[in-house]
């Protein structure tokens, strides 16, 4: 999969550490993402309970054919290439 031609989303929270990581790594890398913080976005967190996700990061490549959750250094490194 040609993962930096597919759009990413990272579900945040406020004062979550592995979120700022995960996003810090993306920018280092110039990797764009969408943020999507659910403390400041109902929506976002609804997304995530219907799918029975209860943590954050979590990175969705696409419309959602790929995700996971948790920090995950190794598949961001994959991103990378």
């Amino acid at each position: 999969m040609e993962v930096l031609a597919r759009k990413i989303t990272v579900y945040t929270k406020h004062g979550c550490g592995p979120c700022l990581i995960t996003k810090k790594y993306l920018t280092e890398h110039g990797i764009p993402f969408k943020e999507i913080n659910v403390s400041e976005q109902p929506t976002g967190l609804e997304d995530l309970q219907e799918r029975g996700i209860k943590s954050v990061p979590v990175m969705v490549i696409g419309d959602w054919e790929d995700y996971w959750t948790g920090l995950e250094m190794d598949k961001l490194e994959g991103l990378v290439g």
